[in-house]
């Protein structure tokens, strides 16, 4: 018989040089929709607050990284939309990234660059977490 709290295995990181990440949590599955792009910030928060906080142990570098990112994309939607709870998580970091495109813009910097420079580091950090 399901119960409404099982332990899920929810990835953290993508496929990298057929290495994943991984965290184990206990969520109300009930809770979480069917679809990963429907996830709002009320579904992502229990797994959320549960990453860690320590950059300094290769389990949990890349888990701290991951925690920055959302209180940053947290701050970030409870500013543009006041009650971000029922806001999709996915449009929260495409407006993010939208603004720091107008930012880069105004400041005259390469957003590509800064893009692709980003995505190298996080391919790196998924390959040696401490660096």
């Amino acid at each position: 018989m399901p119960t409404d709290r099982v332990n899920l295995t929810f990835t953290l990181g993508r496929v990298w040089r057929e290495k994943m990440v991984f965290k184990t949590s206990t969520v109300d599955t009930n809770a979480l929709p069917a679809d990963p792009h429907d996830l709002t910030f009320e579904h992502a928060e229990p797994i959320t607050s549960q990453f860690s906080s320590n950059y300094l142990e290769e389990d949990t570098a890349n888990e701290a990284r991951a925690r920055n990112g959302w209180l940053v994309l947290s701050a970030y939607a409870q500013k543009a939309y006041g009650s971000s709870e029922h806001e999709p998580v996915e449009q929260g970091i495409r407006d993010l990234l939208g603004d720091l495109q107008h930012l880069c813009n105004e400041l005259n910097l390469d957003f590509p660059e800064l893009l692709r420079r980003a995505q190298a580091a996080f391919e790196d950090e998924l390959l040696h977490p401490l660096g």
